[in-house]
């Protein structure tokens, strides 16, 4: 008797793990092919749709990766492979010593091709640790508002375009 109930238990566990399996490898292809058409989406859609602007937002810690690298043209790559026509930045340090004196977003703007505009929003070793905004056209104008901050002050970067207005500001 025990033989045949651990058999059938055996043969049960086996078709659950089977099912479990499946259903996480439909559950992947589905998540694979919705990607897929999102992307195909929005390569098709930005060529399509003349009256649109693109805007990304992008917190490039100042311009540190996960792997505590510092690589602008990897974080230039980003940018490029998302095509933006304006990108909100933050965390962007300016002349700081852990970046050996570099303006960064002067160094990411020159990979990109686009114009930059920075403020500051507290001095930060040696230097200065902000915001920023790339830009392909020139906006029309551009205003920089010092803001208050819990532990640290903050800064609202407002830009004007044709079209939009876009706020840039350092999160509490």
């Amino acid at each position: 008797d025990m033989t045949i109930i651990y058999q059938n238990y055996v043969l049960l566990f086996s078709n659950i793990k089977l099912y479990f399996y499946m259903r996480r490898f439909l559950l992947g292809l589905a998540i694979l092919s919705l990607l897929q058409q999102s992307i195909c989406y929005s390569q098709t859609a930005s060529k399509s749709e003349k009256n649109t602007t693109r805007i990304m937002t992008y917190n490039i810690r100042n311009a540190m990766g996960m792997d505590h690298v510092t690589d602008f043209d990897r974080l230039s790559d980003v940018i490029d492979r998302l095509q933006p026509d304006v990108v909100a930045l933050q965390e962007i340090d300016s002349a700081t010593n852990r970046n050996n004196q570099l303006d960064v977003l002067q160094e990411i703007a020159g990979r990109v091709l686009m114009h930059p505009y920075y403020a500051p929003a507290i001095d930060y070793d040696g230097g200065k640790y902000g915001i920023g905004i790339l830009s392909k056209e020139k906006p029309l104008t551009t205003k920089a508002f010092p803001l208050p901050g819990r532990e640290e002050e903050r800064a609202l970067l407002i830009t004007e375009f044709e079209n939009i207005y876009l706020p840039v500001h350092t999160c509490p």
